[in-house]
């Protein structure tokens, strides 16, 4: 079967493209410069995560970088530690929650956590993860969610020992899962699997077939959101795809529930004999990322390279100036606006920033909390909003549909909790969601109202 009719399949699957008008980015220039390189072993890095934020020991915006065999450390400045952790085994995934808590993969073949930079270590799960997410914007009450194959399980306290509670099953293999952060769907779990990609509003005990949908023929790798002021589902939704020997990228504006293909990467694309895998991330500034490669086999690192769309995966442009020419496994985005990759064996990110610094933010260590009393209720809620950073706050209610029902507060903060009550005089029976957004911050609760 050749390239062009490969491409006809999944045409087949998804039949419309993109289109509109592409965005204001501005190209500029991206170099890129070698962190840490992986010799003399077959192994490879596969997952970055920042520990950002006040954390115990004082380590700030510290990269832990997951292999094949190890997990490493690049503190601010250098230079990539020895090996501080054992992964390998397939379960190389790593997470940092809020609070600075580490989750990873380890070579036993189970899930481990460190609350202190990587010192020590305890096993929190007797299996090993297919996939790691730090939940920002979800409806559990959790920290962390995992899968384990098919099973997706989350946890009430960062991770710890005994906190891992089983949410439900997806319908096939989790090759990785993200959240939707904003919008009537904040909160919507998006899983890439061995099949396509799926969806749940849940929390991950249910799931829903999106249309990206191929059993035996497709793996989604890699996934993407970002949020736009404006948009009708809070911001736009991207996938990395692998299908028939090919890499795709699709694209999706209503939070996972369908998609379009954006881009199909046809061989001899920016120098790559025969790309077949891709790896994708959007930055804040809405550019989406792209670390194609083509998996050769055997122990030389697989070629790849990096290209970028930056209007919104219309069209691309090779951003790869000084960058080795290995398959990428993962990308980051730091707090000094520059982008981190890990790659078949080196860890590097670009030599300048590629994107607006993000300044300081305060409280990372918690999260906002928000309250609802009674609940259910057939009248009158009480409201608390606490942890809440000093400026503004919104608070909206939404039905099962995502539609906003109501407003309940849109306002300065009164510097302390705030405490509100609302009538729910007039909601029809049944289940609710919401939503507050303040300091850059999200919380969310689920509302039922009963029958009067």
């Amino acid at each position: 079967m050749t390239r062009r009719s490969k491409a006809a399949v999944l045409l087949a699957v998804v039949a419309s493209v993109v289109t509109g008008p592409p965005t204001a980015a501005q190209s500029t220039p991206v170099a890129w410069q070698l962190l840490g390189e992986l010799t003399g072993t077959f192994s490879r890095f596969t997952a970055l995560a920042f520990r950002d934020g006040a954390s115990p020991d004082g380590s700030l915006d510290t990269l832990y970088v997951g292999s094949t065999a190890y997990l490493y450390r690049y503190p601010p400045g250098g230079p990539l530690s020895q090996p501080i952790h054992q992964t390998g085994g397939g379960n190389e995934s790593v997470i940092a929650t809020p609070a600075g808590v580490l989750l990873a993969g380890d070579a036993p073949g189970q899930l481990d956590r460190s609350a202190d930079g990587a010192r020590t270590w305890e096993e929190v799960h007797d299996y090993p993860p297919t996939a790691l997410l730090q939940s920002t914007a979800s409806t559990l009450d959790s920290e962390a969610i995992a899968a384990f194959v098919n099973e997706i399980w989350s946890s009430t306290s960062d991770g710890a020992a005994g906190s891992w509670e089983r949410r439900g099953f997806a319908e096939a293999e989790v090759e990785t899962l993200h959240e939707v952060s904003a919008g009537p769907h904040a909160g919507r779990l998006l899983a890439g699997l061995w099949n396509g990609a799926s969806y749940s509003d849940d929390g991950g005990a249910t799931w829903v077939r999106s249309n990206l949908w191929l059993p035996g023929g497709m793996i989604v790798r890699s996934l993407a959101f970002h949020p736009e002021a404006g948009h009708p589902a809070g911001g736009v939704s991207f996938a990395g795809v692998r299908s028939k020997g090919q890499p795709f990228v699709y694209r999706s504006d209503d939070a996972g529930a369908t998609w379009v293909l954006a881009r199909i990467f046809e061989d001899g694309e920016f120098g790559l004999a025969d790309p077949n895998w891709v790896t994708v991330a959007v930055g804040p500034d809405g550019v989406v990322w792209a670390g194609l490669w083509d998996a050769v086999g055997g122990s030389a690192p697989n070629p790849g390279t990096v290209a970028r769309s930056l209007d919104g995966g219309q069209t691309w442009e090779h951003a790869a100036d000084g960058y080795g020419g290995w398959a990428v496994r993962a990308f980051a985005f730091g707090r000094d606006g520059r982008l981190y990759l890990a790659a078949d064996r080196g860890v590097w990110r670009t030599t300048t920033p590629v994107v607006a610094t993000e300044p300081e933010r305060p409280d990372r260590g918690g999260r906002l909390q928000l309250e609802v009393r009674p609940n259910p209720s057939a009248g009158t809620i009480a409201v608390t909003l606490g942890r809440a950073v000093s400026g503004t706050a919104r608070i909206v209610l939404y039905d099962v549909l995502g539609r906003d029902v109501a407003v309940l507060y849109d306002g300065t903060l009164p510097g302390a909790d705030l405490r509100l009550t609302w009538q729910t005089d007039g909601l029809p029976p049944g289940s609710y969601v919401l939503r507050a957004e303040a300091g850059g911050h999200s919380a969310t609760a689920q509302v039922t109202v009963g029958a009067r």
